[in-house]
């Protein structure tokens, strides 16, 4: 009952009536060792590593997509850019844009196939390249005019609903082979 160190009894930290006395003399039980959770045959070695190719392989095309669609990112940027100043008064930024739209399909397709493309062939161009509502004639003039209008007919040239559509052709055109 007493625990000897030193050959000195020490004493108990309470006296002998306290405690419950139906578990006196009890000793606790000696637990299994625990049961390791790493697995211990070559199958789930194999399993694992499966696991571990496929979602490196998963990370990749991720970062594959991301890459090959940047030039999209960098594209609404500019967009952005083009349109805050604009609306700030800068009614000059706006020759950027059919310079933007060109550069944007010139990532993706042939230079032979965008660089002679103006007018109507542009129009149908964008039309046939993009799964929303067709370009209509009204955009490719008024990109006309944003490259070669005078300064004094750029105001209030583009309304909300043309700026959506150049954003969302930047965002969702094809690619050739689709």
């Amino acid at each position: 009952m007493y625990t000897v160190v030193n050959n000195e009894p020490l004493s108990l930290p309470f006296s002998e009536g306290w405690g419950n006395y139906a578990i006196r003399g009890i000793e606790e039980i000696l637990l299994p060792e625990s049961v390791s959770l790493l697995p211990q045959t070559i199958g789930w070695a194999i399993l694992l590593l499966a696991a571990i190719a496929w979602l490196f392989l998963i990370g990749y095309r991720k970062y594959q997509h991301y890459r090959a669609n940047l030039y999209r990112l960098v594209s609404l940027n500019q967009l952005k850019q083009i349109k805050n100043a604009y609306q700030q008064g800068d009614t000059t930024s706006v020759r950027a844009l059919p310079a933007l739209l060109k550069a944007t399909a010139l990532q993706v397709y042939p230079r032979t196939t965008i660089a002679a493309l103006t007018g109507n062939s542009w129009c149908v161009f964008l039309s046939d390249t993009y799964p929303g509502p067709p370009f209509e004639t009204e955009p490719i003039d008024i990109l006309y005019k944003c490259g070669f209008a005078p300064k004094s007919e750029l105001n209030n040239l583009l309304e909300e609903k043309n700026w959506n559509q150049f954003v969302e052709w930047i965002k969702h055109h094809r690619w050739p082979n689709d």
